[in-house]
């Protein structure tokens, strides 16, 4: 048990002899001059803490509160019946699906999943039309591995 602070983004967080800081700004100047700078809006939330894989009673995991304060809904239009996800996971482990984006190289979608607990572990999902090719994808869409299904399911490693 403990505190949270849980913000939609990466930040860097510090505690140190009871006091707990946060960096908000970067500034780098390198490949933009004028990054970060202007009117910035922060949003945060200090919480009870707990094991991210315990049971106690009336808490949230901080990942699972992240994701409950912050991740917007994504619209999907045209695709999918109203009752239908894109993307349906069997197994998610220590993973959190965070957001969904239309490919900017590729006609199709990504998503963004992230490891919250330091761990190696392996997801497996289904997804709900066909699909001409399932990658698994770096932020700047570089194709790290072709999965391919199994009985209809995709299995993906995440390393730690």
């Amino acid at each position: 048990n403990g505190v949270s602070i849980v913000t939609e983004a990466k930040y860097g967080f510090r505690a140190k002899n009871g006091c707990i800081s946060v960096t908000l700004l970067r500034s780098p100047t390198n490949p933009d001059p004028v990054a970060d700078k202007g009117h910035h809006l922060f949003r945060f939330a200090i919480t009870k803490h707990r094991d991210e894989f315990g049971t106690e009673h009336g808490t949230s995991s901080t990942a699972a509160k992240a994701d409950e304060l912050f991740t917007q809904a994504v619209l999907m239009q045209n695709s999918f019946q109203p009752d239908q996800s894109p993307i349906t996971f069997d197994t998610l482990c220590s993973t959190v699906p965070s957001w969904v984006m239309p490919s900017r190289e590729e006609h199709g979608f990504l998503v963004r999943i992230h490891e919250v607990a330091g761990a190696e572990c392996s997801i497996l999902f289904r997804i709900t039309n066909q699909a001409n090719c399932v990658q698994s994808v770096d932020l700047n869409e570089k194709v790290m591995s072709i999965l391919e299904p199994q009985n209809g399911r995709y299995i993906m490693s995440i390393p730690a």
